[in-house]
This record gives structure tokens, C-alpha cells and sequence, in this order.
């Protein structure tokens, strides 16, 4: 495991965290952990780990240097248990939101480990005081895969709403098309 540059928070969440923003020098880290997200739980996200692999280490810096990635420290072994991402970028599937006013929660994971321990939560409430320090930022953007009723519970403690947005996207990891529903959460 690489040693973490970013900045670290103290959590208080039921297993004792701390979260940082990784920075580009954290690049291996963020490879490291986004690898093992997609090996652990690949129907959860519409990449496959052999593609993600294919990426050179300026890939990793890129996505660094362009948007805020946050991980979950255990403060007992310091293994790294869960990883979320903050973008600006634009997405084709952005509805009537305007670009400049919102900001998208995505790529969330939390090890089999940790679970329903508080991680992801966490981990969405430092994202959420990043976006809280643009004041143009409005709103947070996610997706939710139908089924998924632990995140989406954990979503709606936190202030998310559903919106009537669905999308069919397709997993490559086992071929099937799975619905995700949008939420969103006023800043």
C-alpha cells in the first residue's frame, strides 16, 4: 500500500476511520483500491477490472488532478475499507441540471469488511462538505442499482431524494442489464 498524502479527517463513525482526499501522488493508492472495488463487487459498477488495469499510471493521476476521490481508513490496521469519488464532469445522462451547479457522487465501495459500519456514510459526508465549499454547487447527483436497499437507505439518512429518473445500464461483469434510479440531495 502506498502511503497517503492527502489530507485526513477524524470520523466518528461506528468503526473508527479516518477519511483523506487522496492527492496525484496517492495514484498507486487510488489503482490499488479501485482495482480491489471491482475485483470484490463487479456488478456494482458499469466498468470491468480488466479494463481498469489497462490504465497507465497518468490515467491515475488524471483522475486525481480533475475530481475529488475520498478514502476510508481503519484507524486499528490502517487497511483501506472504502473508496467514493466527487466529479464535476459533465455526463450525457445530467438531465435538467445545470452543469456548473451540480456535482456527482460516484464509484462508492466499502470492503465486506466494514459494512453497515458507517463507512459509506462517511465517506458521502466528506464529499458533500468538499461540494459544500463551491457556493455555486447546488445539488449532489447519484446512482442507485434497483435492489441496493442498504445504500439507498443510507442515501436517504443523508438527505437524498429519489427523483423519477431511471436508466437500464449494462454490467459487463455477468451480461445483465441492471435499472438504477437517480437521487439527489440540495446543498
Amino acid at each position: 500500500m502506498a502511503t497517503l498524502t492527502g489530507e485526513w479527517v477524524r470520523s466518528g463513525s461506528r468503526l473508527p476511520l479516518d477519511i483523506v482526499r487522496l492527492t496525484e501522488a496517492d495514484w498507486r493508492t487510488l489503482a490499488e483500491v479501485r482495482l480491489r472495488a471491482l475485483r470484490d463487487s463487479p456488478a456494482a459498477f458499469p466498468v470491468d477490472c480488466e479494463k481498469e488495469q489497462g490504465r497507465v499510471p497518468q490515467e491515475w493521476r488524471d483522475r486525481l488532478a480533475d475530481s475529488d476521490w475520498v478514502v476510508a481508513r481503519r484507524e486499528t490496521d490502517g487497511e483501506i475499507v472504502g473508496l467514493a469519488h466527487l466529479t464535476a464532469e459533465p455526463k450525457p445522462d445530467h438531465g435538467p441540471y445545470p452543469p456548473a451547479e451540480v456535482r456527482y457522487i460516484e464509484s462508492v465501495w466499502v470492503a465486506p469488511s466494514a459494512r453497515r459500519q458507517g463507512v459509506s456514510q462517511r465517506m458521502i459526508q466528506a464529499l458533500e462538505a468538499q461540494a459544500r465549499q463551491d457556493p455555486q454547487i447546488r445539488s449532489l447527483l447519484l446512482w442507485v442499482l434497483a435492489g441496493n436497499h442498504v445504500a439507498w437507505n443510507v442515501y436517504q439518512r443523508l438527505g437524498f431524494v429519489p427523483t423519477r429518473e431511471r436508466k437500464h445500464r449494462f454490467y459487463t461483469s455477468d451480461a445483465t442489464y441492471v435499472w438504477e434510479r437517480r437521487m439527489r440531495k440540495m446543498l
